[in-house]
C-alpha cells in the first residue's frame, strides 16, 4: 500500500493543485481532509486488487 501511495501522490496532487489553484504548501493544508482520504482509498484499493490478482 505504501508503494502504491507514491503513484497516487504523483497523479492526484498536481490534479488537485490545478483544480483548486493553490500556490503553495500552506494553502494545500486546507484541502488535507479531502486529499488524504482519497489517497488512502486509492492506495488501499490498488494494493487490495493486486493482492487478489496475485493470489488467483
Amino acid at each position: 500500500m505504501y508503494l502504491c501511495c507514491y503513484i497516487f501522490d504523483a497523479l492526484l496532487y498536481p490534479t488537485f493543485r490545478d483544480l483548486w489553484k493553490w500556490n503553495g504548501p500552506a494553502q494545500a493544508g486546507w484541502y488535507f481532509p479531502v486529499i488524504v482520504p482519497t489517497l488512502f482509498l486509492c492506495s488501499f484499493t490498488t494494493a487490495w486488487l493486486k493482492e487478489k490478482i496475485l493470489k488467483f
